[in-house]
């Protein structure tokens, strides 16, 4: 089996894995547990809101898109670059440390993760990974996306990237306005420590 004949039988099926560990599983663990869907109602009240999550939505099924036509078009057609096996390796290496990131920093959340911004209080989460990244499923999104750019090297992925970690920046912003509100100086002292999403960096001013 070639390369090429792996990432396109591979990228699929990490696409499936991709969505049962991150919102499958998840999902159901806090229907379980409170009863509730992690979907959240301010992701119609805001319109700001509503447009950074409807273009985040967008930019994943975009991917989606692109990986089917992966495994069917030729590279060329696609402009997909010709790069040594090694960068495929650290791509794959790269895009399951990001998954693996996403699961344990959903574990830490437990009962407060959701999928957009929570109108009402939620318990604020400073154990595990969220003791040096504020918002480490952000990173964990940007790291696998890095890893699609490294199997499948184009100017579309390039540019898919960076529109989509322009999106976590902003989804980041929002919700560090929001914690404010909602925790005050609790949060305001945490975010002052810890980064946004690098520890260290990103951190909360004044």
């Amino acid at each position: 089996m070639t390369w090429l004949q792996f990432n396109r039988a591979a990228l699929p099926v990490f696409g499936a894995v991709l969505l049962i560990a991150v919102v499958v599983v998840p999902t159901l663990r806090l229907r379980r547990r409170t009863g509730l869907w992690p979907l959240s109602r301010q992701q119609t009240v805001d319109p700001f809101q509503r447009y950074v999550g409807t273009m985040l939505g967008l930019s994943i099924i975009g991917y989606a898109v692109w990986t089917w036509i992966y495994v069917v078009r030729d590279p060329g057609e696609l402009s997909i670059l010709t790069l040594p096996v090694a960068v495929t390796w650290v791509g794959w290496i790269v895009a399951i440390a990001g998954l693996a990131l996403i699961g344990i920093a959903q574990a830490h959340m437990g009962i407060s993760w959701r999928i957009g911004i929570e109108p009402t209080a939620t318990p604020l989460v400073h154990r595990g990974v969220y003791r040096f990244i504020r918002h480490p499923i952000y990173t964990g999104w940007a790291i696998i996306l890095m890893g699609v750019v490294l199997i499948t090297p184009s100017p579309w992925t390039v540019m898919g990237w960076l529109w989509a970690v322009t999106l976590l920046g902003m989804q980041a912003r929002l919700e560090d306005r929001h914690l404010l509100a909602m925790h005050g100086e609790q949060y305001r002292a945490f975010a002052a420590r810890v980064g946004r999403f690098v520890p260290g960096i990103g951190t909360l001013k004044g």
